[in-house]
């Protein structure tokens, strides 16, 4: 047996296009294109992680049939480690035949797409991310008369052939045996002999590709000879099971909620592909959050917070059970600060703009407006405080749409019977957000002791949302050292009995009877409850004026969260509550003080439930709510004036040039020569610069000239070639009189001279405003290559640019002459008559 082989638990495939491909967006341009191919956030086309899974796992079944014999065996077992169980298309019998949840994958696999390099080089230069597609005319064919159907005349734009292509894969091998480790890297390197064509039109030639993990597959084939019935998978652990760690102590109650002081662990989040929170699913579309709950970042911060307190006394289950930990939502990044939900007690003029303009903004806790002003409420985005002459900085979250199919392995087409097509609403990639993590100095005492840095383990990858073992939900979470917990609590204003209260996040209540709840009354008690006091709400509380009208004490709205058991694939209990960005102004009754020291932990700590998910965040008697922010005024925005820095091309390496070489000058030809075409196009349009540059006349040459200058023109190799030297001594000499006066003049140098076409075509690019050749390269010291590589192309497509243009003029006024001899003969014959 061979030893040497090792199996690797992340790894890059390397994809390679060898034709034309095309992998569909679902969607056209109307108007010109039918079929779009999909391109990531920078434009360039690739290949999403969910096509490379789906067409990566049908090798992988293929392999494991033959090796399986045709049935289900110990190969097909190992299909589903790596790649999940499929519930969607099980029968209902196996549904209720299952005794545990759905085995998920093993094996997580990016979007495969090009290099880093690559991207630096060619993003934001529009005319070679055009290039490097081409739109393909097609038809469609009657299956009974072999005959192509009418109005059935179709384009689809398709990428380039010769791309290389890269995707990240992790492999999950720490609960494998060597043997085992060994079987499921097998099966996955020997597949990729097998998958030869995805996307569109992959039967029809489009999609032809290598896909590589191992630089010789040989020895993995060798390993498979000599075992070729390994050890299947380990079997699905039950998710039931009760962690011991999670097991809560009865006679343990450390901390009372309020004697202990709390440290918080800012947290950044940053997004490298699309995020989906999935907050509900309305037909084929799954919508997405504007944030990350603190529930989708609590799993990855145990997961590695718990290896620090194995062994001692702490239980983070429990702690997390009495609210000694907790994480809050991770909201959008704002001036380096954690952006929080608008209030919805602010509403900007309908006419004049609101917080996104910059336009007049009224607060109406603390202000009426005008009656004969139309507002609008303020319902989405965030915002941070800010100075108090200001208005507040406002920002909101980009969203995406992007769509996919489930492929019926019977038919290979979406159908109705798997899923058929689906959308997945997310958050673009590059969106950063803040969250905090927020312990106790107890906890944070426990965990220097075993390392003294401990909260750098929480930075690193992470995978959150939907879908995230493939195209999304790739993050990297950077925490910072801890620091002194603190609120955006004011005292200020409680002297007249009153309590702004302003929601941070969603809050989650149950009523006496423990049925959720969104009644002020039931959170004025729970409020007043944690206290110690007792408020009211009072609708509504007169201004000091009787002459404006009253002003509001609520602004508040109802929110419903649905949420997924992901390993069961069932839907869990709704959470509904009252919305983030809710606002309540409670009153205290007569004689009754607040506790500033339980203020501050409340807002520390939350309230309701599930708090150590982000639910209960509040703020109390913010600036922002208890001052009138009508007479704020902008704030300006400070202009970047740093310029651009130009793109970093690629370098070829000294000898041969790798693919990516390769193919970039492939793109960066067919750049020059859409430009040539165009630059053509504009010298000759008019028929003075026919005249100009070539000396062509109105009448002259006559079309024979022209069909023996073709003639030439298509045996041209390289300048001063005999071949048109001879063919012009013989027209000088002979035909002169067909050319006019000094055209073969002009025509000898597009032929001798090296640089006179480029002279020419960059006259045109100046009249059509073009791109320019020198801004057209991704590879260093491209363009002397270019300019002789392309000089044959350029010449013969100036000159026959020139020909067809002249060719027109001279149809044109043949057409002209007849038309007026037509005219000139019905006349005289009228007359006669």
């Amino acid at each position: 047996m061979n030893t040497a082989l090792t199996p690797r638990s992340q790894f890059e495939a390397t994809l390679k296009l060898t034709s034309d491909w095309h992998v569909g967006l679902g969607a056209g341009r109307p108007g010109e294109i039918d079929r779009l191919i999909q391109r990531d956030t920078a434009g360039l086309p690739f290949i999403p992680a969910k096509t490379l899974t789906g067409m990566w796992r049908d090798a992988c079944e293929t392999v494991a049939l033959g090796l399986d014999n045709g049935e289900t065996g110990v190969w097909s077992a190992w299909v589903i480690y790596l790649f999940g169980e499929q519930p969607a298309i099980a029968t209902p019998t196996q549904v209720r035949a299952q005794q545990h949840p759905p085995r998920a994958a093993a094996l997580s696999i990016r979007d495969a797409s090009f290099s880093d390099g690559f991207k630096q080089a060619i993003v934001g230069n529009q005319p070679l991310l055009a290039a490097m597609t081409f739109i393909k005319p097609g038809i469609g064919i009657d299956g009974k008369t072999g005959c192509a159907k009418e109005n059935f005349l179709r384009f689809e734009e398709m990428a380039r052939a010769g791309a290389t292509l890269q995707a990240s894969c992790e492999l999950s091998l720490a609960d494998l045996s060597e043997e085992q480790q060994k079987a499921a890297y097998c099966l996955l390197a020997v597949s990729t002999r097998l998958m030869t064509r995805l996307g569109g039109k992959r039967r029809r030639g489009a999609g032809s590709c290598e896909l590589t993990i191992e630089d010789h597959i040989k020895p993995w084939l060798d390993w498979l000879k000599e075992n070729p019935n390994p050890s299947p998978p380990p079997s699905v652990v039950d998710s039931e099971e009760v962690n011991p760690q999670w097991k809560k102590d009865q006679n343990s109650d450390q901390l009372s909620e309020q004697s202990q002081a709390w440290q918080t662990v800012p947290l950044q989040i940053t997004t490298h592909s699309p995020l989906v929170i999935a907050c509900r699913t309305l037909g084929n579309v799954v919508e997405t959050l504007d944030y990350i709950p603190g529930s989708h970042l609590l799993r990855p911060i145990m997961q590695r917070l718990r290896p620090l307190l194995k062994g001692s006394d702490i239980d983070l289950g429990q702690a997390i059970a009495h609210k000694e930990l907790l994480v809050t939502n991770a909201t959008l990044e704002i001036q380096n600060q954690r952006g929080l939900p608008i209030p919805l007690a602010l509403s900007g003029t309908k006419l004049g703009g609101g917080l996104k303009e910059g336009g007049t903004v009224y607060n109406l806790l603390a202000e009426t407006a005008p009656q004969q002003i139309q507002l609008k409420k303020e319902q989405a985005g965030y915002l941070i405080p800010g100075e108090l002459e200001h208005l507040p900085p406002f920002s909101t979250v980009g969203k995406a749409v992007l769509t996919h199919n489930t492929v019926d392995d019977a038919v290979q087409r979406p159908t109705q019977s798997v899923g058929g097509v689906y959308s997945y609403q997310a958050i673009v990639p590059k969106t950063t957000f803040r969250a905090e993590l927020r312990l106790p100095d107890y906890l944070v005492t426990q965990l220097a002791k075993v390392q003294a840095d401990w909260w750098k383990t929480l930075t690193g990858e992470a995978r959150l949302g939907q879908s995230k073992k493939d195209s999304y939900g790739q993050v990297t979470l950077t925490a910072a050292a801890p620091e002194t917990a603190s609120s955006a609590t004011e005292i200020a204003g409680t002297e007249n009995q009153r309590l702004t209260v302003w929601l941070l996040s969603d809050l989650l209540l149950r009523d006496e009877r423990l049925r959720p709840s969104t009644s002020v009354e039931v959170f004025a008690k729970v409020l007043g409850d944690r206290l110690g006091c007792k408020l009211t709400y009072q609708q509504p509380w007169k201004a000091e004026s009787t002459e404006s009208p009253s002003k509001i004490s609520l602004v508040a709205r109802s929110h419903r969260l649905e949420s997924w058991q992901v390993r069961w694939g069932l839907p869990r209990p709704s959470l509904a509550g009252f919305a983030a960005g809710s606002c309540f102004v409670f009153t205290l009754e007569a004689g009754e003080q607040l506790d500033p020291a339980k203020l501050t932990a409340l807002a520390i700590q939350g309230v309701g439930n599930r708090c150590a998910e982000g639910f209960g965040q509040v703020s109390f008697n913010s600036p922002l709510l208890t001052q009138p922010t009508s007479k704020r005024s902008a704030a300006e925005i400070s202009s970047d004036a740093s310029s651009v820095s130009p793109p970093v091309l690629l370098s070829p390496p000294v000898g041969s040039a790798t693919p990516e070489i390769d193919y970039a000058r492939c793109i960066e030809k067919a750049a020059w020569r859409e430009v040539i075409q165009k630059a053509a196009e504009a010298l000759f349009v008019e028929s003075a610069g026919r005249e100009q540059h070539l000396g062509f006349s109105s009448a002259k040459p006559d079309m024979s000239q022209l069909g023996s200058l073709r003639s030439v023109l298509a045996r041209l190799k390289n300048p001063r070639q005999q071949t048109f030297t001879a063919w012009l001594n013989r027209v000088s000499e002979k035909r002169a009189d067909k050319w006019p006066p000094g055209s073969l003049a002009k025509l000898k140098p597009l032929f001798d001279e090296d640089n006179k076409v480029w002279q020419l075509l960059d006259e045109g690019i100046q009249s059509a405003a073009l791109p320019e050749f020198t801004q057209l390269r991704l590879v260093n010291n491209d363009e002397t290559w270019l300019r002789t590589e392309l000089w044959v192309e350029a010449v013969q497509t100036v000159m026959a640019t020139g020909i067809r243009a002249h060719k027109r003029s001279l149809e044109n006024n043949s057409a002209d002459d007849d038309n007026n001899r037509a005219n000139v003969g019905g006349t005289s014959h009228g007359t006669a008559a």
